[in-house]
């Protein structure tokens, strides 16, 4: 498991492996689907915003994104699992 959800079976631990645990393995479309969806909820999940910053098509925007739901099990419609996808990729960067 990567860094930051690798601690003792936290309630913060839980939620990383039962919905990051796609993204663990290798592979750059791992990382581009976790780190557009982390752009896309940091800006109000505006396509058209993220699609500039990451200089990617919107359709490419709007795959990953659904990829990242597939893939996670999370509705990013649903408020629970919206806070709850914005909480997950953070958490991964921030905790050594």
């Amino acid at each position: 498991m990567q860094a930051g959800c690798s601690r003792p079976r936290t309630s913060g631990a839980g939620l990383c492996e039962r919905h990051l645990k796609a993204f663990d393995g290798p592979g750059r479309a791992n990382h581009d689907i976790e780190q557009t969806t982390r752009v896309y909820l940091e800006h109000d999940q505006q396509v058209r915003e993220v699609s500039a910053r990451l200089a990617v098509h919107p359709n490419t925007v709007r795959y990953r994104i659904r990829r990242f739901q597939e893939l996670t099990g999370l509705d990013l419609k649903r408020t629970e699992h919206l806070v709850t996808a914005w909480w997950l990729p953070n958490r991964r960067r921030s905790t050594p």
